[in-house]
């Protein structure tokens, strides 16, 4: 358990720490694993003792005054940017929002990364090189970048929507009765996410990137407000989170292969529009609720504190390198060569061939295995696959065995989704659907 600390574990702060350990202890008490932590890495001291302190005021004089560039401090500039408030944290660093200086209308949110050890920021450059080459609306732009010695500066679009995972969250398991998500109506937009996820998975496998690590909370929620009528928002989805792709050989999926989700939508009895709307308007509840606990858990890239059982809290890291959702092995080279076992990304949503002694290359099936389970999630409630108890989970995921009595009585009313998240889960890699064969039945 101990060698599965993140590298940059002392420097984290208090809450972070605590946050790491109740996740890895088996009885979810941070206190249980405090005094091992303690022995094997002394007291964590602060950064800087109050000697040091007072020669780095002497040093700086006068200049303390000064408006602070390209620092992870609120009110520092950065790419013309003021930095604000903290909306999301994990252990590689936080998230601030920022607005542009000449134009503080313009919101946006700067992901800052603490580059104090080199893997971490091997890992994160590597993840900007992907980045920086994906342009596609159904993709979380990477607006600009800047590097210092200390740490990395990414600036993208202030999203205010959450992610997949609070607003399935929200839903609760499907018998749960909610009136404002009737179980029809839940499953319709669910195929409208499921297309504008599509649409962006075939646009990276188009151009040979696998994604490595899809699920719920690297789908955000995007709310558009409607061109015509400024009191109306709907909602979209955009891809996030490229840690964990690389490349693979010889793309197969056709570009084009994934329909106009409007067109699809025109001829039934809830347009994209409505279930948008009214989605968005649940959004606002939610993120009320959120700004009450004053906890941020709804903003961009934070990580995910479980607001219920429906949904496991099995993220304990296999080896640590950016936060305690990851199931990650740091790799320095984006291409073919890395070791398979690197590519793991949520170990809940990983594939049976990935956790097999011999696993192949990183390639697309993975990405439609986690597909599956991420509309698993988003129709039943709950993951397919959940222990508290990493070696037993493992196993439920190689024999991939799924309750396929709750996913039947979820899909009632949609047996097309039933027929996708079955295809998806396929344990033999030469009989799972692709991403063809998941829009041809999505139409």
């Amino acid at each position: 358990i101990l060698d599965s600390l993140p590298e940059n574990f002392q420097s984290l702060n208090f809450v972070q720490r605590n946050k790491i350990l109740s996740s890895l202890s088996p009885d979810g008490n941070y206190k249980t694993l405090a005094p091992l932590v303690k022995k094997k890495f002394g007291a964590i001291k602060k950064r800087k003792s109050n000697a040091s302190q007072y020669l780095s005021s002497k040093k700086t004089g006068s200049s303390s005054a000064k408006t602070k560039e390209n620092v992870d401090s609120k009110g520092a500039i950065v790419l013309a940017h003021k930095l604000d408030r903290i909306i999301g944290y994990g252990s590689w660093g936080v998230v601030r929002e920022c607005h542009l200086v000449k134009d503080p209308q313009i919101i946006r949110a700067v992901k800052i990364i603490s580059t104090l050890y080199p893997s971490v920021k091997r890992r994160f450059k590597r993840e900007i090189r992907i980045w920086s080459r994906l342009n596609h609306k159904r993709i979380l732009p990477l607006l600009y970048v800047h590097e210092t010695e200390d740490a990395i500066f990414c600036i993208t679009p202030r999203i205010y929507g959450g992610t997949l995972y609070d607003v399935v969250s929200h839903w609760g398991p499907y018998d749960t009765y909610n009136s404002s998500f009737p179980i029809r109506k839940r499953l319709r937009i669910i195929r409208l996410f499921c297309f504008e996820i599509l649409d962006g998975l075939s646009y990276m496998h188009y151009n040979g990137i696998v994604h490595g690590d899809l699920k719920l909370e690297n789908c955000l929620v995007d709310e558009v407000q409607d061109k015509e009528d400024k009191s109306k928002t709907y909602n979209h989805i955009l891809i996030t989170d490229f840690g964990m792709s690389g490349f693979y050989l010889k793309p197969k999926v056709k570009q084009n292969s994934i329909v106009s989700v409007r067109s699809f939508f025109s001829n039934k009895s809830y347009s994209e529009s409505k279930l948008s709307s009214h989605l968005s308007s649940s959004n606002q509840n939610m993120r009320k609720r959120s700004n009450e606990k004053a906890n941020g858990l709804n903003e961009p890239y934070c990580d995910i504190i479980l607001m219920n059982n429906s949904i496991n809290n099995f993220m304990t890291p296999i080896r640590f390198s950016d936060n305690k959702y990851n199931k990650e092995i740091s790799s320095g080279n984006e291409n073919q060569g890395n070791l398979p076992h690197s590519h793991i990304g949520s170990l809940p949503y990983a594939s049976p061939e990935i956790l097999s002694d011999n696993p192949p290359p990183l390639g697309p099936i993975a990405d439609i295995w986690a597909f599956g389970v991420l509309l698993y999630t988003m129709i039943v409630g709950q993951l397919p696959f959940n222990s508290n108890f990493e070696p037993k989970l493992r196993e439920k995921i190689k024999k991939a065995e799924i309750d396929e009595k709750s996913l039947k009585q979820a899909c009632f009313y949609d047996q097309g989704l039933l027929a996708i998240v079955k295809g998806c889960l396929t344990k033999d890699i030469t009989k799972r659907w692709d991403l063809n064969m998941i829009t041809e039945k999505l139409k």
